[in-house]
């Protein structure tokens, strides 16, 4: 499967915007949002594997014998770090370009971009670049 970088931040802003402290999403909830996204079911539950992996966001997962069951608990420190970085339309816009042209579009090396891309535009702003 491949990991779809709007997903990743649409999936991010939407949990930030509507999973309340000490509350949870379980699978149920998660198909909800994935159709509120408009991503299709597979593509959402890959994604918050992959966030998870990436320490962006806190997952419990259970094994019941007949279907897993994941609870998506919370962002991460990390995962509001990396969402501020890609917030802003003109920052997200830019990472993803500099990403596409150097080829590489893994979560880290996405990251990393995005706080060089905001850290570029607010020494702009600044006028002190």
């Amino acid at each position: 499967m491949k990991l779809e970088l709007d997903n990743i931040r649409n999936i991010l802003l939407d949990l930030e915007e509507n999973l309340g402290y000490n509350q949870s999403f379980c699978n149920a909830d998660l198909v909800e949002r994935a159709n509120k996204l408009g991503i299709a079911k597979e593509d959402y539950f890959y994604t918050i594997d992959r966030l998870s992996e990436a320490n962006y966001v806190n997952v419990v997962y259970r094994e019941p014998t007949y279907q897993p069951i994941v609870y998506v608990k919370s962002i991460t420190y990390d995962g509001h770090q990396f969402l501020e970085n890609i917030r802003n339309d003109k920052n997200w816009k830019k990472t993803k370009a500099v990403a596409k042209a150097a080829g590489n579009t893994s979560i880290k090396i996405i990251s990393t971009i995005a706080e060089k891309v905001g850290a570029e535009i607010a020494l702009n702003v600044l006028g002190l670049k």
